[in-house]
């Protein structure tokens, strides 16, 4: 087998893989977090989302950029490992301390008592965070998502396991809290017993330096992009309150569920993939429009439907989520938007530019809460469902007018990719999507007309758009085409002991 062949193979196995993972990582666990969801309501489900955004950001402090530089780096000693990972428990131990004395404060500051114990409890996690660094860096250098995807999915079923007893033993908030908690714990357990490796007690501080460098450099970068994501509910909590949270959090969910299914096991894979390319122009200019072909292709269609299904959707969630369906269409444009972005960040770390991804994550951050604040200030005294519109109106207006932009000129000036061979790369994906939006609204007035229940209307049409979607995809992309094509060719007959025609 060739060079080519042999990456090809360990690409897409890495894809599998972390396919599998991502699924677990967000799919699984959104399927859980519906179903706490249907069980809690938004105002419980609201308290929570602000405890575990303000404990996420803690964790980020512990973890700061030692997996990007982990894997970025060219030569790694076992000793490099060590050094690293006591670092990385001191801190979490340090600041496990740290959020338990805050509980008090973040309670007082979003003026809801409950918020105390669970910012208490839900610290634990940051240790937890601390133990695992190391490993999960290591097996990702490896591109061992294998491992990483049996890790992800045995905590995310302890996890619900957990959080759904509770919740059906009416915990309340404490559903959500132990299901995170049991999580962490199962994911540390399997974790440690798939990277092989047991920490020796010795920190070397010349073996570390280049590291620590790195992730110093990179650490803006990963508070920035956290900030983004998760600057909404601090700010629709601060302004609107917990059920507004709540409303929101779960549209974002399911949007991230859908972008995790189509999409996240490129954004898992594609800084190695693009890290094995760097030096070379010309292949690392391939595999940047293949990675933005792939990712159009799977997203924009999915999320097409998802917005056009928004209210049978969120009529699946029972009448006390009524008010998100229209933040769910809106979302999905941001989504679409998101899905052209994704591989900004990869191809900056794969080239070691840390700074200028700190840079760009710094930028989008800063415009994003200002547009935040600045709807939470003007639609403090509107509607409910206005001022959740609002807020997606915001992060959708900053990702059209700012992010795409500066994505798009980040791939081409660093990946020496034209701004046609970008679009080239996202047209199948379009055509696609208006191909399976067409389906959809043409059967909506027909299963209306003929009386369907709502349930078995939206099973008829997401059958009829599954067929197009799938003819849609072989013909719009030569690739898909090939692979099909590989599928079905005939195989030459190999006499005993001979090979076939062509071989040596």
């Amino acid at each position: 087998m060739s060079e080519t062949d042999t990456r090809k193979v360990r690409f897409g196995s890495a894809v599998r893989w972390a396919t599998v993972m991502s699924w677990g990582q967000d799919g699984l666990s959104a399927v859980t977090t519906f179903v706490l969801a249907l069980i809690l309501g938004p105002d419980d489900f609201g308290v929570v989302v602000v405890a575990l955004t303000f404990v996420g950001l803690i964790e980020l402090f512990v973890s700061q950029g030692f997996v990007g530089a982990i894997v970025q780096r060219r030569e790694l000693d076992e000793i490099d490992l060590d050094s690293i990972f006591w670092i990385t428990v001191v801190l979490g131990l340090v600041l496990t301390l740290g959020g338990v004395a805050a509980g008090g404060f973040v309670a007082g500051f979003f003026e809801d008592p409950r918020l105390a114990p669970l910012v208490q409890a839900l610290s634990l996690c940051v240790l937890i965070r601390g133990l695992t660094v190391v490993q999960e860096a290591k097996l990702t250098r490896e591109m061992d998502f294998r491992s990483l995807a049996v890790r992800t999915n045995f905590s995310v079923i302890a996890g619900a396991i957990v959080g759904i007893a509770l919740a059906i033993g009416d915990a309340g908030v404490w559903a959500l809290a132990g299901q995170s908690l049991a999580r962490g714990v199962a994911g540390l357990v399997v974790l440690w017993r798939a990277a092989r490796w047991t920490p020796k007690l010795r920190v070397h501080a010349a073996h570390t330096r280049e590291i620590v460098v790195f992730s110093i450099k990179y650490f803006p970068a990963t508070l920035f992009d956290y900030l983004g994501s998760q600057a909404e509910p601090l700010i629709i909590g601060k302004f609107f309150g917990a059920q507004a949270v709540g409303i929101y959090r779960l549209v974002m969910r399911l949007l991230e569920l859908v972008i995790t299914v189509v999409t996240r096991a490129l954004w898992y894979v594609a800084f190695p993939y693009f890290a094995e390319a760097k030096g070379d122009i010309a292949k690392l200019r391939t595999r940047v429009s293949d990675c933005l072909r792939y990712s159009a292709l799977c997203s924009l269609p999915v999320l097409a439907i998802l917005g056009l299904e928004s209210p049978t959707l969120v009529h699946l969630l029972g009448p006390k989520w009524a008010q998100a369906t229209d933040v769910v269409r809106i979302l999905c444009v941001y989504g679409a938007l998101r899905s052209l972005t994704l591989f900004v960040g990869p191809l900056l770390l794969a080239l070691g530019r840390p700074q200028a991804f700190s840079v760009v994550m710094g930028a989008q951050v800063f415009i994003l809460c200002a547009a935040f604040g600045a709807a939470g200030v003007f639609l403090s005294s509107a509607e409910m469902q206005a001022q959740v519109s609002g807020i997606a109106w915001a992060r959708v207006g900053v990702y059209a007018a700012v992010f795409l932009p500066v994505a798009i000129w980040v791939m081409v000036r660093y990946s020496g990719a034209s701004f046609f061979s970008l679009g080239a790369a996202v047209l199948p994906g379009i055509a696609v999507a208006a191909s399976v939006a067409a389906v959809q609204m043409g059967l909506e007035p027909v299963t209306r007309w003929a009386g369907a229940p709502p349930l078995v209307g939206f099973a008829v049409r997401m059958a009829a758009v599954g067929v197009v979607c799938g003819l849609a995809v072989f013909a719009a992309d030569t690739s898909v085409r090939t692979a099909v094509g590989r599928m079905f060719q005939p195989k030459l007959a190999v006499p005993a002991g001979g090979t076939q025609a062509g071989e040596p």
